[in-house]
């Protein structure tokens, strides 16, 4: 039951600060993105999705990005054309994540000694893309990369799904 857990929650990122989300954003900078104004979600199948072992995962995820997208003015369509469509689809790796506890004073040439704690974690990254809704290509991707704690689905885990989702799509649409 612990292992469900863990991975349910491998697409939440604890957030207590900016610094924990390491967002990149690329684009195509020859797309006018002036015109967008209605989307659906591109039916795409990405291998090794995380996404999709977890739908109750996809489904917040899904959410949050509705949610972003509806305040920044653009309008879902469940069917018809569209302007753009967007697909979401997420990787997680183990790592070790190093944080430093203590301090402890030191003139030695190598710098500040201190303590140091190592935890084995989940590094997760999540990716939003955006295609152009006529001809199907990618005109924008963000993903945001970060360390996932161990939550049950609950409050926190949405709220920290929304704001990773929010600080994906900060830049979206390039101005």
């Amino acid at each position: 039951m612990k292992h469900y857990y863990i991975l349910l929650s491998l697409f939440f990122l604890l957030i207590t600060g900016c610094s924990q989300i390491k967002v990149d954003t690329v684009y195509d900078p020859s797309i006018s993105f002036s015109h967008l104004r209605t989307y659906s979600w591109a039916d795409i199948d990405m291998p090794e999705d995380r996404l999709e072992s977890y739908p109750d995962v996809k489904k917040m995820v899904h959410h949050a990005v509705d949610l972003v997208m509806r305040i920044k003015g653009f309008e879902l369509r469940e069917s018809g054309d569209v302007d753009f469509k967007v697909a979401t689809y997420a990787g997680v790796q183990q790592a070790m994540q190093l944080t430093r506890s203590g301090r402890v004073q030191d003139t030695s040439w190598l710098g500040p000694a201190g303590r140091y704690d190592y935890t084995r974690t989940g590094k997760a990254t999540l990716f939003i893309d955006i295609f152009d809704g006529r001809d199907g290509k990618l005109i924008w991707r963000g993903d945001g990369v970060g360390f996932v704690e161990n939550f049950s689905m609950g409050k926190k885990m949405r709220e920290g799904i929304d704001t990773w989702v929010a600080y994906i799509l900060k830049s979206f649409p390039p101005s």
